[in-house]
């Protein structure tokens, strides 16, 4: 496994990324009226253009390798070009690593690239999780302040799986939080999930901050979602990830009502 490990690590070290990477989109919807209102980029790598690996396999490696602000560099021009925000109104989002949260000087490096696209950073969300925040606390804040008056715009990403989260919702510049996974897998099923994402949603909304969730498997988690007053969503029961091309013919309603599932 170690020998493996070292090897995948010098195939990501020495590829080009941008012929090793691709990206897929899953739409979110907003469920109050079945519209698709954003699109969240999902990076896959490959270190020999048949097998692809999703960012939990290796972003551990882009990150001891020292090439995550190189992959997000690329990641967020390749999603402005091919979801073109100005045009079809959409916004997008793509996560940062940690080290992109507290790198110097990333908040300017990201604004040139949008301008260059000719995009607004407006309908740009940029997901950070709890576990960057926790690198360095005060560096993260000061960064995330920066993105934001840059105009761009800050989710906290898998919300709910660390304690620490709800006291950092009054202190950080928040636009939305995306609640765990694990909390959207037990709304339909579980009282006490329901009301932990309930106080989230209302604590949240006292503090002017949108919710979203992900992770969406069934229509009973949808609506229990609804009834906590949660309307934007992502999710295998609405969509799958996919290609630009097949995910914006979605958007444009090309595919016809039978593939938006779930949305009423």
């Amino acid at each position: 496994a170690l020998q493996r490990r070292i090897a995948v690590m010098r195939q990501f070290n020495d590829c080009p990324l941008e012929d090793r990477l691709r990206l897929l989109y899953q739409p979110i919807f907003d469920c109050r009226d079945g519209r698709v209102v954003g699109m969240e980029a999902l990076a896959r790598w490959s270190p020999d253009g048949i097998e692809w690996q999703a960012p939990g396999e290796f972003l551990a490696i882009a990150d001891a390798t020292g090439r995550t602000g190189e992959l997000t560099r690329l990641v967020l021009a390749r999603t402005l070009a091919e979801c073109r925000p100005w045009e079809t109104g959409l916004e997008v989002s793509i996560n940062l690593a940690a080290r992109d949260v507290v790198r110097e000087g990333m908040a300017e490096t990201i604004a040139a690239i949008v301008e260059d696209a000719g995009a607004s950073p407006a309908s740009v969300m940029l997901e950070v999780t709890e576990r960057a925040l926790q690198i360095d606390p005060r560096r993260a804040a000061a960064q995330l302040a920066a993105f934001r008056d840059r105009g761009f715009r800050i989710a906290l990403d898998d919300f709910g799986a660390g304690w620490s989260s709800l006291s950092q919702l009054r202190d950080l510049p928040l636009d939305r939080i995306k609640l765990d996974r694990a909390l959207v897998g037990a709304l339909s099923s579980d009282p006490g999930a329901r009301a932990v994402t309930g106080m989230i949603v209302a604590l949240a909304w006292q503090l002017g901050i949108g919710c979203s969730i992900e992770g969406v498997e069934s229509e009973a988690q949808a609506d229990a979602a609804r009834a906590l007053g949660i309307h934007l969503m992502q999710g295998y029961h609405f969509a799958r990830p996919e290609p630009a091309v097949q995910a914006l013919r979605l958007y444009a309603g090309l595919l016809g009502p039978a593939s938006a599932v779930g949305i009423r």
